[in-house]
């Protein structure tokens, strides 16, 4: 009989530790800090100036069609469990109380467009004061590798390099002000 209780306590034991739910990642809420900046924007109704180019051509758009802009290029949602399954988190502690730097690095088999982002918070601050990111997208046959930068309260300036047969066909820089 002890045998059988044993045996079935066992069991029980095991099925209970297969069952335990796997232990949920927390990443920084990166598009919730991206809403926080787009409700500052509207908010304030700042005037948000384009920059096109390296040439000082510049001109004013809205602060939807900013929104949308911003949105599209960070489309991550790390609050998606599947989201978060697609990318690595590395924190690094710079040290003299400077900077803190969360980053988010895709593995190698995502499907994400975004392949980096980097958050630098200085200590002490629960708000990032700059994020880089990389982001890759193909249309038609035309690849498309996209670098940004987005400084708290400030500015977004993304950096555009378009591929086809692998070979370099043109470049484009938009900074985005306010």
């Amino acid at each position: 009989m002890n045998r059988i209780t044993f045996s079935w306590l066992i069991y029980v034991a095991a099925i209970v530790s297969c069952n335990e739910e796997k232990e949920t990642k927390d990443f920084y809420p990166v598009q919730a800090w991206i809403a926080a900046e787009l409700n500052n924007i509207d908010s304030l109704n700042l005037v948000i100036t384009r920059i096109s180019g390296n040439q000082k051509d510049s001109s004013t758009i809205s602060g939807t069609a900013f929104k949308q802009i911003a949105l599209g290029l960070f489309s991550v949602d790390f609050t998606d469990e599947h989201a978060r399954d697609q990318f690595i988190e590395e924190v690094l502690d710079e040290g003299n109380n400077t900077n803190i730097s969360i980053i988010y690095v895709a593995t190698e088999n995502s499907k994400e467009p975004l392949k980096k982002i980097q958050l630098n918070i200085k200590p002490g601050e629960s708000s990032p004061k700059s994020m880089y990111a990389e982001r890759t997208d193909i249309s038609d046959k035309t690849f498309i590798s996209r670098k940004m930068i987005w400084e708290r309260g400030h500015s977004l300036t993304v950096a555009s390099a378009y591929y086809q047969d692998k070979q370099l066909i043109n470049e484009a820089k938009e900074k985005f002000e306010w």
